[in-house]
């Protein structure tokens, strides 16, 4: 996968393709963790009078790795788009180039 955009200015991302999939994977993993840690109920923790505040405090934590499992399922979902359209538009150059060279032969 190359990322290239127009402008001198601009770096080129290059991922091999055993790169953008362990990239993707990692963004799948981490979804799965942080969807897990979203779905755990904190019940009651043994705080004393803090308890309610420190449930509050857990219950938000949930929410926020709910909210960072998402963020990683697009990321992963990004990444495998971009290494497909890529991959398209690589076997479509490629097969054109074979269909010149046979019209040129």
């Amino acid at each position: 996968m190359e990322i290239s955009p127009d402008g001198a200015a601009v770096p080129r991302i290059r991922l091999a393709d055993d790169t953008a999939s362990a990239v993707w994977r990692a963004h799948d993993n981490a979804a799965r963790l942080l969807g897990v840690a979203a779905a755990l109920d904190p019940g009651a923790p043994e705080a004393g009078s803090a308890g309610p505040a420190l449930r509050r405090v857990l219950v938000a934590l949930g929410a926020t790795a709910g909210d960072l499992a998402e963020v990683n399922r697009l990321l992963g979902a990004g990444v495998r788009g971009a290494v497909a359209d890529l991959g398209v538009v690589d076997d479509d150059v490629r097969a054109r180039f074979l269909a010149a060279a046979g019209r040129v032969s």
